[in-house]
């Protein structure tokens, strides 16, 4: 199930994200109502623009960015941001160096190559159809996607999204002659990688050198008024404590808990710890060792089993070892379904007609609506009150 989820979010056209949803619905209904219910804009290829050309869908920059700064997280602020600047200058010189060793006859960074020579396999398996002018019918298993070399489109959008050429489009590419390595976007090139870490951190003197401005310097935070019950006295400048008006009430108040304290002292009985105790038998000793034991071999009863350990954070499905990899294996098939372009000049799209519906929200046996339910609600209405005083205006 967890790998029908991700091969859903690595969907990069519409039916193929609908035939995810459809997989993992036989299995439950419910995980893929459920899995709607996020917006899939949010988390599927699909709807993605075609602006930024990557194809991440995870949110493992952020978490390695943590881990990366875990040392210096805890420190005071000005620390914590020292030690962040000087790894970051360190990584920016590492990083740099790195790309210098790349391969000379390739000059795209290693994980581009890995994923064009998997495209590259594919486009082994896919059938051309040529229409003798900029039209190209590359069919891939049931499906038939349209394939634009001029515009570097197809309807996969997987050119759009990565600008790495889809199998499709090293499939026409290779008809027409052309190096399909060669229309792999600049982004990966070694010299937009340089480019991106050629920019330095200067190094700085330690923080006894630093000159601070008085109009620089940090003020205390002013003072709030806390929740809770007010002081007897009715002043914030002050506890009750140190109240002056309340002094004889705390007084009266100590005396009270000090004669409290001595009455309980006088009655409280002096024992013999020699005569009191009652002494302990071999057999009474060698009783307690066995019930002792017996309570550390079964702590939770003879009948139920020891807890394993939770996974905190399952491990993450990688493409590369599941969804392209099928894609390479598979035979040849005729193309029933074809695929065409949509979607805005970004190339982004709306959810249509999907196979299932996120589940409603209920509150107390009735439907409700969440927040952002209510705030999209909210902004139709408000641009259907600004389309008719737009069109009264008009007629005025």
């Amino acid at each position: 199930m967890k790998k029908l989820m991700w091969w859903a979010a690595w969907c990069t056209y519409e039916e193929d994200f609908k035939d995810q949803l459809n997989a993992l619905g036989v299995l439950s209904e419910e995980a893929a109502k459920d899995l709607v219910k996020f917006p899939p804009q949010k988390w599927c290829r699909t709807y993605f623009d075609t602006v930024c050309k990557s194809q991440m869908v995870d949110n493992n920059f952020t978490e390695s960015f943590n881990s990366w700064i875990l040392a210096p997280r805890g420190k005071p602020i000005l620390k914590m941001l020292e030690e962040i600047r000087v790894k970051i200058m360190n990584r920016l010189r590492k990083k740099e160096k790195e790309a210098e060793t790349w391969n000379i006859h390739y000059k795209h960074s290693p994980k581009c190559m890995e994923l064009f020579i998997a495209y590259s396999k594919i486009a082994n398996f896919c059938k051309l159809e040529f229409n003798g002018d900029l039209g190209f019918e590359v069919s891939e298993g049931e499906d038939r996607h349209i394939v634009n070399i001029v515009e570097k489109k197809c309807s996969c959008r997987s050119w759009q999204l990565t600008g790495i050429p889809c199998p499709h489009a090293i499939k026409a590419l290779r008809y027409k002659n052309i190096e399909p390595r060669d229309e792999i976007s600049w982004w990966y090139t070694k010299e937009a990688y340089l480019k991106t870490y050629g920019a330095k951190l200067l190094p700085m003197r330690g923080e006894q050198f630093w000159q601070v401005l008085p109009e620089q310097a940090m003020d205390p935070p002013d003072l709030v008024k806390t929740v809770g019950r007010p002081n007897k006295c009715g002043s914030q400048a002050h506890n009750a404590r140190s109240c002056k008006a309340s002094e004889e009430g705390n007084i009266s108040s100590l005396k009270r808990k000090r004669g409290m304290t001595e009455e309980v002292e006088q009655n409280e009985e002096v024992f013999d710890v020699n005569s009191s105790v009652p002494q302990l038998t071999q057999e009474g000793i060698e009783s307690d060792i066995s019930a002792t034991r017996q309570r550390q071999y079964e702590p939770f009863g003879p009948t139920r089993e020891l807890e394993s350990d939770h996974v905190l954070r399952p491990r993450i499905i990688f493409e590369e070892l599941t969804r392209l990899k099928m894609r390479q294996n598979q035979q040849t098939r005729s193309a029933n379904r074809v695929i065409t372009f949509r979607g805005d000049h970004r190339r982004v799209s709306e959810p249509t007609n999907l196979p299932y519906s996120p589940t409603k929200v209920t509150w107390k046996g009735k439907e409700s609506m969440t927040s952002n339910q209510l705030e999209r609600a909210r902004e139709k209405k408000v641009g259907k009150l600004k389309t008719k005083i737009a069109n009264g205006r008009s007629q005025i």
